[in-house]
Formats: C-alpha cells, structure tokens, sequence
C-alpha cells in the first residue's frame, strides 16, 4: 500500500482545465517514487485498506464501481501549466506521504527532505455535467484546472492501491454523484437536530443538489449518547439498518451528549472535576470504541457505503462552559486537547472512517460566535458543519462562511488516496517552492 499526498491550492470562483508541465526542480531533490513503493504502516493514522472485502451477499445493497470513467471527449491532458492561472483555478502537487505524519485535514505537513512528489498520475475533474478533464502530475508532481465556471467540483485521482493519512478518502461517494442518485444517512445525537435551522444535514443535501437526486434521511434522536446507538440497540436494529442497504453516506454525530453528561455528573465542585479530568482521556477513548462499533456493524450490512464521523470541537474553550465550569474552563481545555488529539491519532487505516476535524478546525475559532447553547450550533455553526463534512467528501468549492474565513485560509482535502491543500484567497495558484509549499503548509 502507498501513501499519497496533494498539496492543492483552491478557487474564489471556479471551471474547466489546464495540466501541469515544465516543472521547475524537484523539491525534494530526490527521484520521484512511483505507487510500487511501499511505504511502513507503523504510526498511520488514517487508510483505506483497499484489500478490504467489497462484496456482500445481500443483493439489495448497492454495488458500486468506484473507478473513475470519462466520455472520449475528455482526453486525459498531458503535463502543460499556463504562464498565468486565472482567478478561477486550483492547481495540486501529488507527493508520497513518507513519513505518515498526517492525522486530519487540520493536523497535516509536507517534508521535502522526506516526502517525495509523483509524476503520471491522472487527476480527474467531476462536474455536475461529468467529467470535464483529466490531467496528468508533471515531473515534479503538479497539476491544474484553470477557467472553472461558477460551481461546485469533485476530483478523483487515478489510484485505488493506496493508504490515506488524513481520514478523509471517499471511496463510494464519487461513485454515487456520478450516477446523480445519492443516499445519505445521518445518526447521532441533538446536534443534527437542535440548533439554528436549517440543520446541517439539510445544508449539505443543498450544497450537493446540483449533481442530482439527494436523500436526506436524519434521523439522530435528541438526548441519545453513543451507547443508544450500538447495534442490537432499537436505533440501530429499526431505525438505521433498514435504510442501509440504499446508503451511500452515514454520518455519525456522536459523543456530544456523553461529554455533557460525563462532565454534568463528576464536575460539580473542585474535587470532583479533578477526578473527571483524570479518567477524560479513558472516557473518550470508550467513546471511539463504540463509534468504530457501530461503524462495523453498519458495514457487515452494506460495505459499499462511506462512513463520516464528526470529531467535535473543544466545547471547553467556550464562555459557555467556563461558566459551567465554575471559571476552570482553561484548566479543563489542556485535558479536553490532549483527549481529543488522542482520539484523532488513534483513528487508524483499518478503521476506514472519514474524519470531520471540527476540533482541529476550530481550534483558533471563538466558539461563542458558532455555538447556539452548550452544544448546538447557531446559523454560522451550522453552515460551517454542512462544508467541512462537504469538503471531506471531496468538493472543491469556495466556503461560505464569512465568519471562519480568515482562520480557515488553508484546509486540506482528501481524495482518494490524496491529500489537497485548498486555499481560498486571492491567488489560487501554487508556487512550485519550497518557500511557498511550507508558507501553505503553515497557512501564513
């Protein structure tokens, strides 16, 4: 298995393609791995097994071809960069991951002296209409779209044989916009269900429609923990896997309540919040445990089918909490970090869960400006919810959400088995320098 990384800088409106060429010298002054090698998977935090079984017995479930097709007309284009990009472009470097130091989309870094670009790999372009371009990386591993009209976009890249390290490779979702027909399922806890509405599941089936057919099942259940929805549960026996065989997308949003509950039980005075402070990490950890539970279960229904969790955001840093805290809301924010960063390294490449990164996303973000209550999310909080899940499924589209926009400058995206560094800016383009890639790489 190899893994693959993208650096990509990304549109303030978008269209159709260009290549990538006459690449200046290697960054990396070292020659360019192909996806024979092989890469350690010790200290990955995030694959996709492609050696994993794809084949049920059940015929209602969906059987999915994820390789990705194009019509004749889209030839795949050879290495050619323009001189200038238009403000309408995005453009990609496709590097080896060696070191595997990778833990999300918000817990990402390229290394020239350790990871190595890639040449020859087509990148295709997925469009409301289809596919509108392939490209191939040039020598030093970059590509690029340039003139791209006003839309949203997908791109896939030409390699299935390959671990992820940022959690966030859809395998089947791709798939299902293309044949314009997606299901998607969403569990969970209030926080899918209380809030500013329109609720986040709902935003994202808008900001998918222009592919097709969207169905929007929410079904998460106010007040539920992550143990109310272990299988054999009658959440998950009636409620969720009668749905499943037709899924294409299930995003899980749990542990919310059982933090609550958790910190509304053991902090009600000085001592008692020392001691949960103690057994937080355990805690959450128990709480991973049953979210990988419930996410093999609903693969031993339909493995054909993309599973999302939501790591949630540092609640701890809010006033709201603070003041729930009894003022040791600073004090409480290390323990929560170092629990949650934990949970997000620990999510490994057999698990095969996409990771929705609200913790590390939000991590130079007030809290305050995003949070309806203790725990929900206001109209801001929503949207933001609705376009990270959007962007871990592999869009390439401007956020919205004016509020976050100059603490997310940078976000990286994962496609399948890439990484891509999307930047919405002034300039969508990337300098092939090694000054530039750690500048983006920083998000200065």
């Amino acid at each position: 298995m190899v893994k693959l990384v993208i650096v990509v800088s990304t549109l303030c409106s978008l269209s159709m393609f260009l290549g990538c060429d006459g690449s200046p010298e290697d960054p990396t002054s070292q020659s360019t791995n192909t996806a024979n090698d092989e890469i350690k998977a010790e200290g990955v935090t995030s694959a996709q097994d492609t050696n994993d079984s794809t084949s049920v017995d059940d015929d209602t479930t969906k059987q999915v071809d994820t390789t990705p097709e194009h019509n004749d007309a889209t030839a795949v284009q050879t290495c050619s960069l323009p001189e200038e990009w238009t403000e309408a472009a995005t453009s990609g470097l496709v590097y080896l991951d060696n070191d595997n130091s990778s833990t999300s989309t918000y817990d990402d870094q390229f290394d020239p002296r350790i990871d190595a670009p890639l040449k020859g790999i087509i990148v295709h372009l997925l469009g409301p209409d289809g596919f509108m371009d392939a490209v191939e990386t040039c020598d030093d591993g970059v590509y690029g779209f340039d003139q791209l009209t006003e839309g949203v976009y997908i791109v896939e890249f030409g390699i299935e044989d390959s671990e992820f390290t940022t959690k966030n490779r859809a395998r089947y979702f791709p798939a299902a916009l293309r044949k314009g027909d997606v299901h998607i399922i969403t569990i969970g806890d209030s926080v899918p269900k209380v809030g500013d509405k329109p609720f986040f599941p709902e935003r994202l089936g808008n900001l998918l429609s222009q592919f097709g057919k969207i169905t929007n099942d929410n079904i998460a259940i106010p007040g539920t923990t992550s143990e109310h929805w272990l299988p054999g549960t009658f959440n998950f026996n009636k409620e969720l896997a009668p749905r499943l065989p037709t899924a294409d997308v299930v995003i899980i949003s749990l542990g919310g309540n059982d933090v609550l509950q958790y910190v509304q039980e053991n902090a009600q005075d000085l001592s008692g919040i020392a001691a949960a402070l103690e057994n937080f990490p355990k805690f959450v950890q128990e709480i991973r445990e049953r979210v990988l539970t419930i996410a093999n279960a609903i693969r031993q229904v339909n493995p054909h089918l993309d599973i999302v969790y939501c790591l949630y955001p540092n609640y701890a840093t809010s006033d709201l909490w603070n003041e729930m805290l009894y003022g040791f809301g600073d004090l409480v924010t290390g323990y929560v970090t170092e629990a949650l960063s934990q949970v997000r390294a620990s999510i490994t490449p057999s698990d095969n869960i996409l990771l929705v990164d609200l913790f590390g996303g939000t991590q130079n973000v007030d809290l305050d400006n995003i949070l309806y209550d203790y725990l929900h999310f206001n109209d801001a909080g929503q949207q933001l919810y609705a376009e990270e899940i959007f962007v871990i499924l592999g869009a390439l589209v401007p956020l919205s959400s004016g509020l976050l926009m100059s603490q997310r400058r940078y976000m990286w995206i994962l496609f399948p088995a890439f990484i891509l560094l999307a930047r919405w800016g002034e300039r969508p383009w990337v300098d092939r320098t090694i000054t530039t890639l750690f500048l983006l790489g920083s998000g200065l």
